[in-house]
């Protein structure tokens, strides 16, 4: 008895090919997926660092404009002994 890896009935070659084309699509689709989603997710990082961008320049421009005597960090003027400076190390 020889074995072979191909079936050599036509019902067994069709079923075997018929599983192959079910796994070359399903792989095919999810590769198709996975670039999409990767793009997407590409593009949401893009978006989320254009809005820190703009909420880091709207601070910026907000030190820019206050009065040089009020631009000392309120930890700097605390006591070292006031519980804010400790929670925030």
């Amino acid at each position: 008895m020889k074995f072979t890896l191909l079936p050599s009935s036509l019902h067994g070659r069709l079923l075997a090919a018929f599983i192959a084309v079910i796994l070359l699509t399903l792989l095919v689709v999810g590769s198709g997926v996975v670039w999409v989603v990767q793009r997407y997710r590409v593009q949401l990082a893009v978006d989320h660092f254009s809005e820190l961008a703009l909420v880091a320049s709207g601070a910026g421009r907000q030190l820019d404009r206050q009065d040089p005597s009020q631009k000392r960090s309120p930890l700097l003027s605390a006591p070292p002994w006031d519980v804010r400076t400790c929670a925030c190390w």
